[in-house]
C-alpha cells in the first residue's frame, strides 16, 4: 500500500472533465454567470491499490457567502460494474452529457458517495477503494474560483509514531490525530515551497516590490504591471551594469512598451543639419549638447508613459536631457494617388482652448 502520496488535480484533468458553467485557466476552475447550476465531474483517480484508504481532500476557493457549494466523493475497487450481461463504465456514465445530473446524483448515492456542503478541507476516512471520483455542484449566479485541489493518501505522520494497536484507520483516535497531522503537513508544504518565493517566475507581486528595492530599482506605487516588473527585475543586473548608456534606454522601452525606440543624439546631428532646417531641428531634438530624443513608433497610453518616464529618470545619463516623442500613424499620399468621394485629408491648424472645449485630431496647440 502506498503511504504518504498526494494526488494533485491540474489542468490536464480539468480538460478531460465534464464541465457545465465552468471554465479552467491553468490549474484553476472558474465559474461563469452563464449558468445557475455549475458542475464539474472529474474522471477517476487511480491509486493502483485495492481497498486503498483515502485521506484528506482540500482546495482553495473564492465564492460569496450566499453561494451553495456541494461536493460528492465516492470510491470503488472496480471502474467497470457488471451484473451478468450488462456492463457499466462509471467514467463513461458520469461523463455522458445526455444523462441528467439528477440521475448521476442518484447513482453516486447508490455507490455510497459522501456529500460535503460548503467545505474545502475534509477527511475521506470512510472511503476505501482503488478509484476515487470527485464531483462539484455550485448553485447560484456567481463568479468564483477553485484552485489547489489535492487528495492525500493516509500517510499521517503522527499516527505512524504510535504502536500498531492505535493505528486503526478511521477511528476516533485517528481522526483526532489527523487534525495535528494536517497542520504539520500544511507547514511542511510551505517550507518545501520556500524556494518558489525566490523564483522570479513564481514570486508574489508583493515580494517582487521588495526584490526590486534590494537591486536598487525604485518601483514604488504599483505603476508597473506584474509582467513588466518581473522582466525588469530579471534584467536588473544588466541594467545597473550599463546604467546611463544607450543600450539601457533601449531595453527599458522594450520591457515597458514592447518596442525599441529610435534614439537621436543632438551632438551627432550638427554635421547633417542645413542652416534653413535649424529651427525645426532644435524644436524636435533640443539645443543642448546633451539633449537626446526618443522617437517611440507606437501609440502609448498615459499609464505606460508614466511608467517609462519614472524608469528613464533612474537610468539616463546624469547630464542628459531626454525628449520623448510618441509617434502616431498618419496617412500619406504619394504620386498617382487619389481620394474617393468619401475620403478627406485633414490639415492641422493652430488652436486655443477655452472652457468646456475639446481638441480633435486636426488641431494643435502652439
Amino acid at each position: 500500500m502506498s503511504i504518504g502520496i498526494q494526488y494533485t488535480i491540474k489542468q490536464n484533468r480539468y480538460k478531460q472533465a465534464l464541465r457545465r458553467g465552468i471554465v479552467y485557466d491553468g490549474d484553476t476552475l472558474i465559474c461563469t454567470k452563464e449558468e445557475i447550476q455549475h458542475t464539474v465531474i472529474l474522471r477517476a483517480i487511480d491509486s493502483a491499490n485495492e481497498d486503498f484508504p483515502w485521506g484528506r481532500l482540500r482546495f482553495e476557493e473564492n465564492f460569496q457567502d450566499d453561494v451553495m457549494r456541494y461536493m460528492y466523493v465516492f470510491s470503488n475497487n472496480q471502474k467497470v460494474l457488471s451484473d451478468g450481461e450488462k456492463q457499466l463504465d462509471i467514467d463513461e456514465f458520469l461523463q455522458a452529457s445526455h444523462i441528467s445530473f439528477e440521475e448521476k446524483k442518484d447513482f453516486m448515492k447508490h455507490m455510497g458517495a459522501i456529500r460535503f456542503v460548503n467545505k474545502k478541507d475534509v477527511l475521506l476516512y470512510e472511503l476505501k477503494g482503488r478509484y476515487l471520483w470527485i464531483v462539484f455542484e455550485i448553485i447560484g449566479e456567481t463568479e468564483g474560483q477553485i484552485s489547489g485541489l489535492a487528495v492525500n493518501a493516509p500517510g499521517d505522520n503522527f499516527m505512524k509514531t504510535f504502536p500498531e494497536v492505535y493505528q486503526n484507520h478511521g477511528d476516533f483516535f485517528h481522526r483526532y490525530m489527523s487534525v495535528f497531522s494536517s497542520v504539520y503537513n500544511d507547514f511542511q508544504e510551505k517550507i518545501d515551497e520556500t524556494d518558489k518565493l525566490l523564483d522570479l517566475e513564481t514570486a508574489s507581486p508583493e515580494l517582487l516590490q521588495k526584490y526590486a528595492e534590494w537591486l536598487g530599482l525604485m518601483v514604488n506605487g504599483g505603476f508597473l504591471s506584474e509582467e513588466a516588473l518581473r522582466g525588469l527585475i530579471q534584467e536588473a543586473y544588466m541594467l545597473n551594469k550599463y546604467k546611463g548608456t544607450r543600450r539601457v534606454i533601449e531595453r527599458l522601452c522594450e520591457i515597458v512598451l514592447g518596442v525599441k525606440p529610435i534614439i537621436v543624439e543632438k551632438n551627432m546631428l550638427k554635421q547633417y543639419t542645413r542652416d534653413d532646417n535649424q529651427e525645426v531641428m532644435q524644436t524636435l531634438y533640443g539645443t543642448g549638447t546633451y539633449d537626446v530624443t526618443l522617437l517611440i513608433p507606437v501609440f502609448v497610453d498615459e499609464k505606460k508613459q508614466a511608467q517609462l518616464f519614472y524608469l528613464l529618470k533612474q537610468f539616463k545619463p546624469i547630464r542628459c536631457k531626454l525628449h520623448i516623442v510618441f509617434l502616431q500613424e498618419t496617412g500619406i499620399l504619394d504620386t498617382y494617388s487619389y481620394l474617393d468621394m468619401n475620403a478627406k485629408v485633414f490639415e492641422q491648424n493652430l488652436g486655443s482652448l477655452n472652457d468646456h472645449q475639446l481638441l480633435n485630431g486636426t488641431v494643435v496647440l502652439e
